[in-house]
C-alpha cells in the first residue's frame, strides 16, 4: 500500500501541530508549578500547613445525589422503575458470574497501579508515557 503525497503532507502537517501543541502544554505546566494556587478570598491568605490541614480535614461534598444514597435509591426506583430493574438484574447477573474478577485485584490505596500486571504508573506528563509496554500493562486500565 501506498501512501499519496497529499497524505503524508497532511500526516506531517498533523504531528508538527500535535508537537506545538504538547509544547505548549509543557510550557503552561512549568508555568503552573511556580505559581501559588488560585484560591477563594477566605482562603487566599491562610498558610500553607493551614491550608494542607483544611482540605486534609474537611468533609468531602459530592455531586447531587451521591449525599445520601439511600434517598438516591428510592427515587430511580420510582422515577424509572423499568430501567432500575433492568440494571438490578444485570448487575445480579454479573455477580452470580463472577464476571469481574479482576475488581478483587484492583489496589484503592494505589491509584496509577495495572490490575493486571501490577505495574505503577508513573506520574509523568501524559504524552511522554507510553500507552503500552512489553510486560502487557496498559495505561488505559488504571
Amino acid at each position: 500500500m501506498t501512501v499519496g503525497l497529499r497524505d503524508a503532507v497532511r500526516e506531517a502537517l498533523r504531528l508538527a501541530r500535535v508537537s506545538f501543541q504538547h509544547g505548549r502544554e509543557r510550557e503552561a505546566l512549568e508555568r503552573l508549578q511556580s505559581q501559588r494556587p488560585r484560591l477563594q478570598a477566605e482562603l487566599a491568605l491562610v498558610s500553607p500547613e493551614a491550608l494542607l490541614h483544611h482540605f486534609r480535614s474537611r468533609a468531602p461534598r459530592f455531586f447531587l445525589g451521591f449525599g445520601n444514597p439511600g434517598l438516591t435509591a428510592q427515587l430511580q426506583k420510582k422515577l424509572f422503575p423499568a430501567e432500575t430493574g433492568h440494571l438490578l438484574e444485570w448487575a445480579a447477573l454479573n455477580l452470580r458470574a463472577s464476571s469481574w474478577p479482576w475488581l478483587a485485584s484492583v489496589d484503592a490505596g494505589n491509584w496509577r497501579k495495572d490490575p493486571f500486571s501490577g505495574r505503577v504508573w508513573p506520574l509523568d506528563y501524559h504524552a511522554d508515557i507510553s500507552l503500552q509496554t512489553a510486560d502487557g500493562s496498559d495505561i488505559r486500565r488504571v
